[in-house]
């Protein structure tokens, strides 16, 4: 150990076995003062003892060495099986989830070959090409003639290695459409494009949905009727374009405020606590509504409104559709003034007929003193029968205002006609007492008049009657046709014959 110059050496701390035979042998540096005989010897095969020493060390650190490698080993298999396993477990439920599916799903080969696919693309295609299909498989080859210039075109743009979709339609001009919206995305490998998937959803019934709800949205959009969507709170969320040019608001000015901006102050508090009771409690509500548009022009409506429901019954929004009656309300009006000018007419035709009567009379004692009494019975029947004409036609007009009313026909056009063609029947029966008070007139004297003009204004008093009997009249007359002689009464024989 001398000679190996081991007194003085420094040895690492991992080397503590020896520094342990070291201390045990007294050697530095652990060396005693004192050194027995004993110790000598010992000193004298320290070398051999340390060889030995290193060889068991190194024996050991190979022994450990190699039962760490077949932990290792063994450790790395248990891992590769468990990755393995659960390998198998994503894949059977990646498979499970992919056939649970109503989408189609399938991948291809750079060559257009069939790699994997699900059961609802094996489906469709049977029951489009009656084949059954298996990977490897050109589906290219057995594609429809008027659907392989398309499918050519995606699969060339699926190999670009971007992804894109694209929505085809099959049968499109038949009764039952198709419609499929298909992504594709690219399959890449060391940055190559080794082959795509596909994947296609049936929009089939969607676009039925949307093509029903695009009916509807027209429907609202173009209907003769406001209509407003609310809120359960009774926020305005829609309204359709009659609702604007009904009430002078524009959707951007009403969406979110209240209905109750168009109230005019007509009805009261009691009058909308109804409808909200009602309407809440899940039933229609119809009434009558005087409003106010946005510039202050109050209008009528007949509203009915409704709940809208969801699935489970419960009431997500409320919809009014409200017609515009403000023509019939001032109809009614009208109607009812009309009413009473009648009543007002029919009172002073009675003051005309009673003093007609009276001065008939005086002229019936001047017809006894000349020796005319039969003539003037004769008048006086003529008078009856003059008037029973234009009263039946007033009471026709009458009875035409009253149906037109009741099946909402009437309208101030047609209600101003009827008051014209009364005020016409009226003033005929009155210039009838006129002339026959200008028959007695010794100087009444004769007038060119047109035979045209005057029958065609003894039809116009016939009208109603002839209406009301389904009579058609054909007036064949030259319009220069004329007359000279007394035009009253040339009237009165044509009515009379007529």
């Amino acid at each position: 150990t001398k000679k190996a110059g081991i007194w003085g050496w420094t040895f690492p701390s991992n080397y503590q076995p020896v520094h342990q035979v070291l201390q045990n042998l007294q050697i530095a540096p652990y060396e005693k003062q004192d050194i027995s005989i004993l110790n000598l010897i010992i000193q004298q095969h320290l070398a051999e003892a340390i060889v030995i020493i290193i060889f068991i060390i190194a024996v050991a650190f190979l022994v450990v060495k190699l039962l760490s490698i077949r932990t290792k080993q063994k450790l790395e298999t248990a891992v590769v099986e468990q990755v393995r396993n659960d390998l198998q477990s994503s894949q059977a439920n990646l498979q499970a989830l992919i056939e649970s599916t109503d989408d189609v799903i399938v991948s291809f080969d750079r060559e257009g070959k069939l790699l994997t696919f699900n059961n609802k693309f094996a489906e469709v295609v049977k029951k489009s090409s009656g084949l059954d299909i298996k990977p490897g498989m050109d589906l290219l080859k057995i594609t429809p003639p008027d659907q392989k210039k398309f499918w050519e075109s995606v699969y060339k743009r699926a190999l670009n290695g971007k992804r894109f979709s694209e929505v085809m339609a099959y049968h499109k001009d038949s009764a039952n459409p198709h419609y499929y919206h298909i992504t594709f995305n690219p399959i890449i490998e060391d940055g190559k494009v080794v082959g795509f998937t596909e994947f296609s959803r049936d929009l089939s019934e969607l676009k039925k949905t949307e093509n029903e709800l695009r009916k509807m949205y027209m429907a609202v959009e173009q209907g003769a009727n406001a209509i407003i969507i609310t809120d359960t709170e009774g926020k305005i969320e829609f309204v359709n374009p009659k609702f604007c040019e009904l009430t002078g608001y524009s959707r951007e000015e009403v969406i979110g405020k209240n209905p109750n901006i168009l109230k005019s102050g007509n009805q009261d508090r009691n009058f909308y606590q109804n409808m909200w009771d009602t309407i809440k409690a899940g039933k229609n509500w119809h009434g009558e509504l005087l409003n106010k548009k946005k510039n202050g022009e109050f209008y009528w409506e007949w509203a009915t409104i409704a709940p809208i429901k969801n699935e489970d019954g419960e009431i997500i929004n409320f919809i009014a559709i409200n017609e515009d009656i403000t023509k019939r309300k001032q109809a009614q009006q009208q109607l009812q003034e009309a009413n009473q000018k009648l009543r007002e007419l029919s009172a002073n035709l009675e003051e005309k007929v009673d003093k007609a009567v009276a001065e008939i009379q005086e002229k019936e004692h001047m017809l006894i003193a000349q020796s005319r009494q039969a003539a003037m019975g004769e008048m006086i029947a003529n008078i009856a029968h003059q008037w029973r004409q234009p009263l039946s036609a007033v009471a026709a007009i009458v009875q035409d205002i009253e149906d037109a009313y009741e099946f909402d026909e009437l309208d101030t056009e047609y209600l101003e006609n009827s008051v014209k063609k009364t005020m016409e029947q009226i003033q005929y029966m009155s210039q009838t007492i006129d002339d026959f008070r200008n028959f007695f007139n010794p100087n009444k004297s004769k007038q060119k008049f047109n035979i045209r003009e005057k029958i065609e204004k003894i039809l116009t008093f016939l009208n109603s009657s002839v209406k009301q009997y389904n009579i058609k009249i054909d007036l064949e007359i030259d319009e220069n046709c004329t007359c000279h002689g007394y035009p009253n009464e040339f009237s009165q024989v044509v009515l009379n014959i007529l």
